[in-house]
């Protein structure tokens, strides 16, 4: 899902679309505040992410999961390419994959995520506790 994260920077792979996402935004929290909500609440969600020259959208609905922007650089050659234009793409069918893999991610990349934007009175482990109890998610 996400790179690991270096220099304030983070990739996106998700189906052929891989936008970047800066610092300026707390994706570890973000993330996992819009993914407990869901759960919680069983209501579509949107994350908005930075790229410092354009931004995107993750949209979690009932039926899949998209991606909407005004620019999307990729970050690897592909012969799939966006406008300069607002558009959009279907990710995934399911926000469980999206969860697990996440999940997954922050473990993975735990050091990185601790540097990523940390504020001390705004922890994600507090979070990611409270998703894993939510969707009862075994290591």
């Amino acid at each position: 899902m996400f790179t690991k994260p270096l220099n304030g920077w983070a990739n996106l792979t998700l189906g052929k679309i891989k936008p970047r996402a800066s610092y300026l935004t707390d994706i570890p929290n973000d993330m996992l505040e819009a993914l407990i909500n869901f759960y919680n609440t069983n209501s579509p969600q949107t994350v908005f992410f930075d790229a410092e020259g354009y931004e995107w959208y993750l949209i979690l609905g009932y039926n899949g999961c998209y991606i909407l922007s005004d620019k999307v650089e990729l970050t690897e050659p592909s012969t799939y390419t966006w406008e300069e234009e607002v558009k959009s793409e279907y990710i995934c069918e399911c926000v469980d994959e999206l969860t697990d893999i996440f999940i997954e991610n922050l473990i993975e990349y735990e050091k990185e995520w601790d540097l990523w934007n940390y504020d001390p009175s705004n922890d994600y482990k507090i979070k990611l506790e409270e998703l894993k109890k939510i969707i009862k998610w075994e290591e």
